[in-house]
């Protein structure tokens, strides 16, 4: 065997999907340093990395090359510029300082490690290495680490490969990014949020809570109570009971001021993200991004604060009348309705969140969507195997497929079903989405991986609650309402249709809060339908009790809800790795299963990777 330089490049991925945080960078392109950069993707990779410096310190002529940084963003030109730099950083073209300067009239292999993205970076250095380096110089194996393929973008040139170059692809069925996710290429968010203020509009949205124990405590304490002060005058009224009635109107003037504070903090978001914000970027990527741009562009921040603005100039007269109420001290059964003031806010908020069930369009989604489309850069569908990619090329049939799935510790969990079913349905509507741009189908994955994320299935759980409960009160209200004569005697219940009810009462005892409360609850349940119709069931699982701290404390196994298991990968792995609270979920599936190709340089990789080595051992 000849005794050539051969060199392994690590390529680092997209550490960033949304483009939103300036520090969350792969490495600085200048970065020089190794180890020592703290922005260094690798760094906590110890099982790879370790593997890497026993073959180089195995063999005589192998060298590691670790220099190469990018801005890690989810960008298609990103990749694209990040690709040629590294060619042309290697081989000294393109104006760059060649980095092997002393093997540039020597046999060199080349072996391109890259993870997420950075296959996507290789796939662009391929293009430029073709026309820039040197003839000698020649790629002899590529390892793909849970690499995104697309259909259209970053397609590999396989003229700098060695005729005996090796294609070795390292995957995880639950790699969600790599199978989903990674298809949308956005445009640069940066510190937008953070300059925004978005953290401070959740935290106030988040206090926006009605407390349904006390509306339906407040009315169901209704009775015939006489308001006359005088001794011998009677006048009977349907009051609620003081004390509950004082406890309902103070949750409500509450939650008023909670969704008052919210509008609010939307307006300003907005007004943040209607602003041009200049980004920062690299000396490399000069000229090649959209510098200067607004997140939400004028036409949808106009609509976005008309709206909002709807729907605030609709609330003050709801918050004046329950503040009035509450002073009086007296709590009548329809003064809740006349103070509701239903025909300005409620009927706002039920057209605002109104949604088609079939084409999943309304007010509120048709923004979101849009909203979503101004950050895209490019869509392009994706494969997990680089399979068609080299399909008409010489090494069609040199590709090494390694699945780490069983590596991933959610596989212990036995939840394949549900997951195979939650990924194929957005699969599927990303086929769609590919061959025609049609909103709907935007809508449907975007609802498919809420209606599968914890948070959002704990709403619909307390949604659904919500208004089975607000059912439940106006049955009674019916029922009340029927016993004093302001109903036909024959209405015992509500019928399938509330809405269709509601409307029909208003015409008969005027109290058009009734039939728009009915309408919201109809609003509500379509939202439940669509999010219960995209659910697939348990997703997620949680342990009883921390890796790490099982690992520190020597014990041999990890209990499971179902089954005993060994020690997690992770835990041993990464030094300063925190183990997840549960296992499953969309953050579980994008971050921790798309790293799990990363965490150690498997046997079959090495082994492969160590077959294509072209120099002596020691």
């Amino acid at each position: 065997m000849s005794d050539i330089p051969n060199i392994i490049v690590l390529v680092s991925g997209t550490v960033d999907p949304v483009n939103s945080d300036l520090k969350a960078r792969s490495a600085s392109y200048q970065r020089s340093r190794n180890m020592l950069d703290p922005d260094w993707y690798w760094q906590d990779n110890v099982g790879l990395l370790n593997t890497i410096e026993e073959l180089r310190l195995r063999y005589t002529n192998v060298h590691v090359f670790t220099a190469h940084g990018w801005t890690g963003d989810n960008g298609a030109t990103n990749r694209k510029v990040a690709g040629t730099y590294l060619a042309n950083r290697l081989c000294g073209a393109g104006g760059q300082s060649a980095y092997y300067k002393g093997f540039l009239n020597k046999e060199v292999a080349f072996h391109l490690i890259g993870h997420s993205h950075g296959g996507n970076v290789i796939n662009e250095l391929t293009a430029q290495a073709a026309v820039a380096w040197p003839k000698r110089w020649k790629i002899r194996s590529i390892t793909y680490l849970s690499t995104p393929f697309f259909t259209k973008q970053h397609q590999v040139n396989t003229k700098p490969l060695h005729p005996d170059c090796k294609i070795i692809n390292v995957y995880n069925k639950y790699d969600l990014t790599q199978r989903v996710i990674a298809d949308f290429s956005l445009l640069s968010f940066h510190d937008a949020f953070q300059r925004a203020e978005f953290d401070d509009f959740t935290t106030q949205l988040s206090k926006v809570k009605l407390n349904t124990s006390a509306l339906e405590s407040g009315i169901k304490s209704t009775r015939p109570r006489d308001t006359d002060t005088s001794l011998l005058g009677i006048n009977l009224k349907l009051l609620m009971d003081p004390a509950k009635g004082k406890a309902l109107y103070d949750n409500c003037i509450s939650t008023i001021k909670n969704v008052q504070g919210t509008i609010a903090k939307a307006r300003e978001v907005i007004c943040a993200l209607n602003n041009v914000i200049t980004f920062n970027e690299p000396a490399e990527l000069a000229g090649k991004l959209i510098k200067k741009r607004q997140i939400i562009n004028n036409d949808l921040a106009n609509r976005f604060q008309a709206e909002l603005l709807a729907i605030e100039t609709s609330l003050s007269p709801t918050l004046k009348a329950f503040e009035a109420r509450r002073r009086s001290g007296q709590y009548p059964l329809m003064g809740l309705f006349d103070d509701l003031h239903a025909a300005k806010f409620l009927k706002v908020l039920s057209r605002f969140l109104q949604v088609n069930p079939k084409t999943l369009s309304g007010p509120l989604c048709d923004l979101i969507a849009a909203t979503f489309e101004n950050q895209l850069q490019s869509f392009d569908n994706t494969s997990a195997s680089p399979a068609s990619q080299y399909a008409k090329t010489p090494f069609a049939n040199r590709i090494v497929n390694v699945d780490v799935t069983k590596k991933d510790e959610y596989a212990r969990f036995k939840l394949d079903t549900a997951y195979d079913k939650f990924v194929g349905r957005l699969e599927k509507c990303e086929v769609r989405y590919a061959s025609s741009s049609a909103r709907t189908d935007l809508m449907d994955l975007l609802f498919t991986l809420l209606a599968n994320h914890t948070p959002v299935s704990a709403m619909i759980s307390e949604w659904g609650k919500t208004v089975v409960t607000i059912r439940s009160i106006l049955d009674a209200l019916v029922l009340l309402l029927k016993a004093n004569k302001l109903l036909p005697p024959t209405l015992l219940t509500l019928p399938t249709d509330p809405t269709k009810l509601f409307r029909e009462a208003c015409n008969l005892i005027s109290i058009p809060a009734v039939a728009a409360l009915a309408e919201l609850c109809s609003v509500a349940e379509t939202y439940v339908g669509i999010l219960k119709e995209r659910g697939v069931g348990q997703l997620e699982a949680t342990l009883l009790s921390s890796p790490i701290l099982q690992t520190t404390q020597g014990q041999a196994s990890l209990r499971f809800p179902y089954q005993a298991a060994g020690p997690s990968p992770l835990a041993l792995a990464k030094r300063d790795f925190t183990p997840p609270a549960s296992y499953g979920g969309l953050p579980y599936f994008m971050r921790t299963s798309h790293s799990i190709s990363r965490q150690k340089l498997y046997p079959q990789v090495r082994a492969t990777l160590e077959e294509q080595l072209t120099s002596t051992k020691r």
